[in-house]
């Protein structure tokens, strides 16, 4: 019988996660699967609907709600783990009329809802910092902390899918620009790969540093972008 080393990989780091479970990271698990992968999936479907192909509609898969993007093992490693997945919505390429191009802008349309999502947050992580700084409102450092966790999360998971490796987002972005012979070997070795890929980010800090450091870039732009809701905020919180 042959062994799929990757869910065996799998299986032992979900072991021991479980076994050293904390709770913020099941908090932070929760709020992925619940609130940033289905818009991440949504904005899948959305795209390529947009694009010409309804199979996402037709599979029930043009939805916000959580449970119909649900992966088993995907989501206990995101509780547990703080990695791991949602079902990939079905996307057929022959309803587009440039079947590349249409796969590429259908792969960017996840980490730029949850670019969006991150933004939004922002803006609403501005309004709850002078009640949360002014000690005034007992809601005030909860939904700061919730708004802030939000903020991270989408960056994080947005920065994380545009790698350029199967089978993340960006493989299918960096797809369009590689020749048919390139991208026929990468899916051919897509296991290996993605195997591989999980090993690198759990042994190693060849992924997260750099991401870490990108993160924190686009989180002191988003600062930036909505530093204008500052005085509003200010006259609502009474500061």
């Amino acid at each position: 019988m042959r062994i799929n080393w990757f869910t065996v990989l799998i299986l032992v780091l979900i072991a021991k996660s479980i076994m050293q479970m904390d709770f913020l990271q099941v908090f932070c698990g929760a709020l992925v699967v619940f609130t940033c992968l289905p818009v991440h999936e949504f904005a899948h479907g959305y795209m390529a609907n947009k694009l010409g192909d309804p199979t996402a509609e037709m599979q029930g898969r043009l939805t916000l709600n959580p449970f119909a993007h649900l992966d088993f093992v995907g989501t206990i490693m995101i509780l547990f783990m703080g990695f791991g997945w949602a079902k990939p919505v079905p996307v057929n390429p022959r309803y587009f009329r440039n079947e590349r191009a249409g796969m590429a802008m259908t792969a960017f349309a996840g980490p730029l809802a949850n670019l969006i999502m991150a933004f939004i947050a922002t803006v609403m992580l501005r309004f709850a910092y002078y009640p949360y700084a002014l000690n005034r409102a007992w809601w005030a450092e909860p939904v700061f902390v919730i708004l802030q966790t939000l903020v991270i999360i989408n960056v994080s998971l947005a920065l994380f899918n545009l790698l350029p490796v199967h089978p993340l987002d960006g493989s299918r972005i960096l797809a369009y620009f590689l020749p048919t012979h390139c991208n026929r070997w990468i899916e051919e070795h897509s296991e290996m790969i993605s195997l591989v890929m999980m090993a690198v980010i759990f042994l190693t800090d060849l992924v997260s540093v750099p991401l870490s450091w990108l993160a924190g870039h686009v989180f002191d732009l988003l600062l930036l972008m909505t530093e204008f809701i500052d005085p509003f905020a200010r006259m609502i919180a009474g500061g």
